[in-house]
């Protein structure tokens, strides 16, 4: 315990000494959490300008991209209507193409029906049938065809051939007495065919008169 006047004078001095420092390390404290504080409010309002812009750059390419798909949205509905306009305007053609090819294409007796018209006669075996063939290629090669059918069935045939028939006749021209089984049997098959023209005929001593005629123009 001190106890005399020179000791207590060194002590306060001593103590002076240690008020300063620590006064000093408290300025120094304070003047660098001003410093600090200071930088950090910077660095925090730079951190925060480039978060933004960086949010404005997400934003703008979110828009962009948006964009950009609902243009390819569009341009791909539009080339989808446009391949559908295509594809009715080429079905369109062709199904005309089809109807002109059907117009143009020569007149045939299927297999199927050359085998229900032969099944259908017959049953009239023997009956008589007249036939007019024309020299045109296609309404001979029809001719033919018809009188293929009549043979198969057994009926016999009468035919004439003539090169040129005037005025022109199209279709074929059919004078049947249906007076007799077999006239309407001659009848009912006949009328499946194309451009027939029926023409009842019971004053006829034989079953049927038939002119092949020429093709239908288109």
């Amino acid at each position: 315990m001190l106890s005399t006047k020179e000791e207590l004078e060194a002590l306060l001095r001593t103590l002076d000494v240690w008020v300063i420092i620590f006064g000093v390390l408290v300025a120094i404290g304070v003047a660098g959490e001003s410093i600090v504080g200071f930088i950090h409010f910077r660095k925090t309002s730079q951190l925060h300008r480039l978060q933004t812009a960086e949010n404005l750059a997400q934003q703008a390419e979110i828009e962009r991209l948006r964009n950009e798909s609902a243009s390819i949205r569009a341009g791909t509905a539009h080339a989808e209507q446009q391949a559908a306009e295509s594809n009715k305007i080429a079905e369109e053609e062709r199904l005309a193409r089809v109807k002109i090819e059907e117009r143009l294409a020569s007149r045939r007796i299927s297999s199927n029906y050359h085998s229900a018209f032969v099944a259908a006669l017959k049953p009239f075996a023997g009956s008589i049938v007249e036939i007019t063939k024309l020299g045109d290629f296609e309404a001979g090669q029809f001719a033919d065809e018809i009188i293929s059918v009549f043979a198969a069935a057994g009926w016999n045939r009468r035919l004439t051939t003539v090169g040129v028939y005037s005025p022109p006749t199209y279709g074929v021209v059919c004078s049947i007495n249906e007076t007799s089984p077999a006239g309407k049997a001659l009848a009912a098959i006949l009328g499946k065919l194309p451009n027939v023209q029926i023409r009842s005929a019971p004053e006829l001593s034989i079953v049927a008169t038939i002119f092949v005629g020429l093709r239908p123009p288109p």
